[in-house]
């Protein structure tokens, strides 16, 4: 069995880290966006899967045949949409298999004044009597600033350079944070809401807890839909476990 992770999370490292240190023969392919996050102590390989004379669909395709996978893994962002269903493709098209491992989504509770919106322009409309929102929706943040009232000054936080128009602050800085660095950010700028996605999953959490700790609003950006694969997990330990033990687990969501 070789498996091939596509990742660039924290899960996405987790679980490769804990796949080849049972042993097994792992490949972790990271795009390289970041090219200061930290990678995984397998074999890895940096970069997109397109070219000047291949899609992504094809380089990916020729990449499995290339590196005799014979598992496709997809532990990217909950947002990456796109790579998500070309992993899809591309493993029915070689009659492989492809698991999933997904970020639990975040349940409200209810101290929370939670606001989801499916798009940019929801995100907007929903911001319109907020003047000081904390941003931090990734690459997505410079679209949405740019669509905000001229009375309306935005923080916006993000992993990497951004070219934000005046008078929005940015702030680059990469996670995982805790509350109580969340909680220094909010009341120092000061906040009066949160944007951020739908992202899931406990590495990012800590800034919807500090909102809450504020008694500030959150706004999300809903999920893209995503394809369903032969397998999803909902933790790396419990996709790690039905690989390295050959048996499902109760975090199995279903198996075609």
């Amino acid at each position: 069995m070789r498996a091939l992770i596509l990742g660039g999370t924290g899960d996405g490292r987790a679980l490769a880290d804990r796949l080849s240190g049972h042993g097994l023969d792992v490949l972790y392919s990271v795009a390289g966006r970041l090219t200061s996050a930290r990678l995984p102590t397998c074999a890895t390989r940096v970069g997109g899967f397109s070219s000047s004379d291949r899609d992504s669909l094809e380089g990916l395709a020729e990449t499995l045949i290339q590196e005799n996978i014979t598992l496709v893994i997809d532990a990217t962002h909950p947002f990456a949409a796109r790579i998500s269903a070309t992993a899809l493709v591309a493993a029915e098209r070689l009659g492989l298999p492809c698991w999933q491992l997904r970020r639990p989504r975040w349940t409200p509770t209810p101290e929370d004044r939670w606001h989801e919106a499916e798009d940019l322009e929801a995100l907007v409309s929903n911001l319109a009597s907020y003047s000081r929102p904390f941003v931090t929706l990734g690459q997505s943040s410079l679209a949405l600033v740019e669509r905000l009232a001229p009375h309306q000054h935005a923080l916006v936080r993000s992993a990497a350079e951004l070219e934000l128009p005046a008078p929005h602050r940015h702030v680059l800085d990469r996670g995982p944070f805790t509350t109580h660095k969340e909680l220094d950010v909010m009341r120092e700028y000061p906040c009066d809401a949160l944007v951020t996605k739908h992202s899931g999953g406990e590495t990012t959490e800590a800034k919807l807890l500090a909102a809450r700790a504020l008694g500030l609003p959150v706004f999300l950006l809903a999920r893209p839909p995503l394809p369903e694969a032969d397998r999803v997990f909902y933790s790396p330990a419990a996709l790690a476990r039905a690989l390295i033990l050959g048996r499902p687990t109760d975090e199995v969501q279903h198996d075609r």
